[in-house]
């Protein structure tokens, strides 16, 4: 099976409860989120999800995750899968590092015959995209709330 891969780590001055507030609040993605723009549903298991992610510079993808795995305050999941073509699942974690202090893991895996189509948008814009999401999260969480 083809696979892809893309993760990342960002250190955030704020409790994980905190981090984990400004993560699940999908109706604030707006004014906060450079790459995912958008999140209709709730962060529960087994719900249906429907996120607009747009990297900087690139075209905007809809697409109808599941959610798999909701963990409060350590992990949030959601999964999407076209049988026999592909298997993409985006997961965040949040650590605890002391009580004031915590690290965001945010990684993303796909497995399947279209993952060779879909690498271009696997590649640098999705890095930036991981990047800026990680870094707007911690002011958010830093500065608001």
């Amino acid at each position: 099976m083809i696979l892809a891969e893309l993760f990342t780590m960002t250190e955030i001055d704020a409790p994980a409860e905190r981090v984990w507030q400004v993560l699940t609040d999908f109706g604030r993605y707006p004014e906060w989120n450079p790459f995912i723009r958008r999140v209709d549903g709730a962060p529960a298991r087994s719900a249906q999800l429907a996120v607009l992610v747009q990297p900087e510079g690139s075209r905007a993808l809809h697409y109808r995750p599941r959610v798999v795995t909701v963990r409060p305050p350590r992990e949030l999941r959601w999964r999407i899968r076209v049988p026999g073509l592909i298997n993409g699942e985006h997961r965040f974690v949040v650590e605890p590092l002391g009580d004031r202090r915590s690290r965001l893991i945010h990684e993303k895996r796909v497995r399947g015959l279209l993952v060779p189509f879909l690498r271009w948008g696997l590649g640098a814009p999705l890095r930036r995209g991981f990047d800026a999401m990680g870094v707007a999260l911690k002011h958010t969480a830093e500065h608001e709330g």
